[in-house]
């Protein structure tokens, strides 16, 4: 591409683009993200003062050994009231309403947790308004942030729960959890969801259970957003009762000494001994809870689980002052990805739901995508420089790549949407994505002009016939295009045999010609893994695994509606 054809500065280039399309590139909507990382501690990468960090140390000389002290007796006392409980119980027993003197030593146990939670110092649990009748509302649902809200709604509601199964296998929370009659869900089975939902029906309807509470995002989070929400909860098409926990700092110059600690499950706070060691430390936490009116399902949301659910996550985060996301269990498993590959784990959080619900991508096909990143991007910042990503795009082949250089630049340039200079994961993600939808989909017209734009610098600008076969002759995973043929291409594109191709052209003859699209995807977005630069696949079998990798069908799906905006802040309970 000759200087002249493209002159100007970025800015007129990007003004150039955002002006040919006639409402905002899906590119930008996805790829430029304010929402919030629910995924990692509220103290992530802050380094404590010295005055706290000789106040922790001072707990934890004097003020855990003594907490240690008062909790390790009553848990002992627990684990023994859960026993004689449960007693001569079979598994099937235990899912059945329990009798009288097995229901008072579950208050007994119940008060055990309050003077646990008084132990590790939430004193005095301020509360606005009150749980429902289980005539009212069958279910409560409430946001998740880690293991004190099952002990605070076991006491404060006699509500039981639904709770994955692999945290509930450890010695002595086993027996507690059989007790309290909590339902177990196998992440692993693809049948436990569905059995989950069926013993949540058979509970609600029963007048002898105690009501159900679910935390519906599935996982933890720092609760600085909502993020989706599981139909599991909605799907019964019962009331539920929403109520709400959050975690504010506590108030007074004394505590003020230790600084704050965020008590959610998160990485970072990943280990469920270190949370527990952190709250012991602190002379005082702070918790409020709020418990909202139940929320009936009208006939819409009786029809549809995930209506009803958006509307109950809408409800929730605008009375706790923060955004709704696209965020989801698989962003958590994609962070244990980054782990392993020596990433930034906040780097690797996507909005996988948000995602999945435009593109028919799966997760493991990202976590492809992720491996080959990490061997780009050897600093391991989560993010590619301009010299990271030529290094990489040239792949042995030095001289083609430098004849390229002014297509790579600003390729380089409209993927880093936020202008700091790199291409963080995300951004190279989602601008991989919507090249291989119109791979996929050469009538996606949005798709088309984001690819064309980043091809040729703006919707206005053509490409010479030495640009193209520039791009077409180059070698891609060791096969080449003949000359003949890329001439061909180039001369059946050209509808007005003026010897340049527009936009106008491309996007009439990408269907015929999706080579462009895949010199494009190769050369100018990652290389590999072959995620763009396969045969679209059948509608009978959308993804398959190609060279390591799995190609992604990509094809912009309807939604009922977009995850709200990114408004921040979160409001005092």
């Amino acid at each position: 591409m000759s200087p002249g054809e493209n002159a100007g500065p970025l800015a007129k280039r990007r003004a150039s683009i955002a002006a040919a399309m006639r409402h905002p590139s899906r590119y930008r909507l996805l790829a430029e993200s304010e929402a919030p990382n629910p995924f990692i501690p509220k103290t992530y990468g802050a380094v404590s003062p010295p005055g706290e960090r000789v106040a922790r140390a001072l707990s934890t000389i004097f003020l855990v050994p003594a907490r240690l002290a008062l909790i390790a007796p009553l848990l002992l006392s627990a684990f023994v009231v859960a026993s004689a409980q449960i007693c001569g119980l079979s598994d099937a027993q235990l899912r059945e309403p329990f009798v009288a003197w097995r229901r008072l030593l579950q208050w007994v146990l119940r008060q055990h947790l309050r003077a646990m939670l008084f132990c590790i110092g939430y004193v005095h649990i301020p509360t606005r308004g009150a749980p429902a009748s289980k005539a009212e509302a069958p279910i409560i649902v409430m946001n998740h942030h880690g293991p004190v809200e099952p002990a605070f709604l076991a006491w404060h509601t006699g509500a039981t729960f639904v709770g994955a199964a692999e945290n509930l296998r450890m010695p002595v929370v086993a027996t507690l959890a059989a007790a309290m009659q909590v339902i177990q869900v196998d992440r692993s089975s693809p049948t436990s969801r569905a059995e989950v939902v069926n013993e949540i029906r058979r509970r609600a309807a029963s007048p002898r259970f105690p009501q159900v509470a679910i935390f519906p995002e599935g996982t933890t989070t720092n609760g600085r957003a909502l993020i989706a929400f599981k139909p599991g909860a909605f799907v019964p098409a019962l009331s539920v009762q929403p109520a709400l926990v959050a975690y504010p700092p506590v108030a007074g110059r004394v505590c003020a000494a230790w600084g704050f600690f965020d008590p959610s499950w998160v990485y970072g706070n990943d280990s469920l001994a270190g949370l527990a060691f952190g709250l012991l430390r602190q002379p005082l936490n702070r918790m409020e809870v709020a418990y909202l009116p139940p929320h009936a399902p009208s006939a819409a949301e009786r029809a549809d689980a995930p209506l009803f659910a958006e509307n109950v996550r809408a409800q929730m985060a605008a009375e706790l002052g923060v955004p709704t996301t696209g965020h989801s269990l698989d962003d958590v498993a994609l962070q244990r990805e980054a782990r392993v590959l020596h990433l930034p784990v906040d780097k690797a959080v996507v909005e996988m739901s948000k995602l999945s619900g435009v593109f028919d991508v799966q997760r493991s096909t990202i976590r492809a995508v992720m491996e080959r990143f990490a061997r780009f991007d050897t600093a391991k910042r989560g993010e590619l420089t301009l010299e990271q990503w030529l290094s990489a795009l040239a792949d042995g082949d030095e001289v083609a790549t430098l004849e390229l250089r002014p297509e790579l630049e600003a390729a380089f340039r409209l993927l880093d949407v936020d202008e700091t200079g790199t291409v963080s994961f995300r951004e190279w993600l989602v601008g991989l994505l919507l090249v291989n939808s119109a791979e996929h989909d050469p009538t996606n017209a949005e798709a088309l002009r984001f690819a064309w734009s980043t091809l040729a610098g703006s919707l206005e600008a053509t490409l010479t016939r030495a640009q193209v076969l520039r791009l077409l002759l180059l070698p891609r995973g060791g096969r080449a295009m003949s000359e003949g043929a890329a001439n061909a291409i180039f001369e059946s594109s050209d509808d007005d045999g003026d010897g340049l191709i527009s936009y106008a052209e491309f996007a009439a003859h990408a269907s015929e010609h999706p080579e462009l699209l895949r010199a494009f995807a190769d050369r100018l977005i990652i290389r590999a893994p072959a995620v763009c630069a396969q045969p679209a696949p059948s509608a009978a079998a959308p993804a398959a695994a190609v060279a390591g990798a799995q190609v992604v069908d990509a094809r912009p799906r309807p939604r009922v509606r977009a995850p709200a905006g990114d408004s921040s802040g979160a409001r005092m309970l």
